[in-house]
């Protein structure tokens, strides 16, 4: 398989995983309290701006393909310093907190696979970005993949 058709099963996987985890029909297996509702649908929201944020910080390397566009630079700073790949933890973060909200089994799956899905494109990336970036290996020595490193 070529590395763009690789690219796009990735990316499909991972928005039809998404699509799933909003909009998974059935009932809830839990009805949680008030409170825990809107603080997970608040993590949602504070993942929506961790993601804003991190595509504002790429630039013109802004894609959702795993193959680093032609113009695209190793960005380091922002987000970045303390996550390879913060919008990538971001939907991991917001779409488990919607999967429990909702605790729909169908959902809590799908947000479950995402997680895979997005372990395995992000494995794929870095290879590329291996080839492509002469510091990157450094960088992802002292960056965390997905969430910052405890030490340093």
């Amino acid at each position: 398989m070529s590395d763009k058709v690789r690219s796009y099963v990735f990316v499909g996987l991972q928005f039809l995983l998404i699509a799933l985890v909003i909009v998974t029909p059935g009932p809830s297996i839990v009805t949680w309290p008030t409170a825990i509702s809107v603080a997970l649908s608040i993590v949602s929201y504070l993942a929506l701006g961790v993601i804003a944020f991190s595509l504002l910080e790429l630039g013109s390397a802004r894609t959702a393909l795993p193959i680093p566009t032609e113009r695209a630079e190793l960005v380091t700073r922002g987000l970045y310093k303390f996550s390879r790949h913060p919008i990538y933890a971001a939907l991991i973060m917001g779409m488990a907190a919607i999967a429990v909200r909702d605790a729909k089994l169908g959902g809590m799956v799908a947000a479950s696979l995402l997680v895979v899905v997005l372990y395995l494109k992000s494995s794929f990336e870095e290879k590329l970005l291996r080839a492509r970036f002469s510091d990157y290996e450094l960088y992802s020595r002292t960056t965390g993949r997905f969430f910052p490193r405890l030490s340093r």
